[in-house]
């Protein structure tokens, strides 16, 4: 019983990197954030998505930041 444990242990720990850190085939990683409220576009902008946008500045390994506005969705 112990050698099994320990046998499938080992599996599992050879298949762990995969599972965690799956091959992206050369694409690069994105991150979407969406912030809902009741706002008009222009509002979202304001108050909101620049906010976030000045604080991903300061993410180090962030290549571009773009952002979209639209009723209550920023």
């Amino acid at each position: 019983m112990v050698i099994a444990v320990a046998l499938v242990g080992l599996l599992a720990v050879d298949r762990m990197s995969r599972d965690i850190f799956p091959d992206l085939g050369g694409a690069r990683p994105v991150c979407g954030p969406a912030r809902t409220a009741a706002m008009d576009p222009a509002q979202m902008e304001g108050f909101i998505v620049n906010y976030y946008e000045y604080h991903f500045l300061y993410i180090t390994g962030i290549e571009h930041v773009e952002s979209k506005s639209i009723q209550g969705v920023g």
